[in-house]
């Protein structure tokens, strides 16, 4: 979606319908499928790198938590407090370069 989003914003075109469904069809007529898969690969990366480090740190923290005796809720809460931290220092670098 973000890629037909673009397109529509960059288009020289004005359309008197901005309808997605529509800009995909003339998308599809000039050119191929592939083309709507244009630059997917740094937002893919950058998703992939966002739930490793989230998934890897709840996990870690979530075993720690809860060898320490506490209870499954608190040790959930704690692991997602820390996690959500941890991915948002990960992601701020690559949301500033991104803009």
């Amino acid at each position: 979606l973000d890629t037909i989003k673009v397109h529509q914003q960059t288009s020289a075109h004005n359309f008197k319908n901005p309808s997605s469904s529509l800009h995909v069809a003339k998308e599809l007529c000039q050119g191929n499928v592939l083309r709507l898969f244009k630059g997917i690969g740094p937002p893919m990366a950058n998703q992939i790198i966002m739930n490793t480090v989230m998934f890897s740190v709840f996990h870690k923290v979530k075993e720690v938590t809860s060898q320490s005796g506490m209870d499954n809720r608190s040790a959930s809460l704690c692991s997602g407090l820390v996690s959500g931290f941890a991915t948002a220092c990960v992601s701020t670098p690559f949301d500033w370069f991104k803009i």
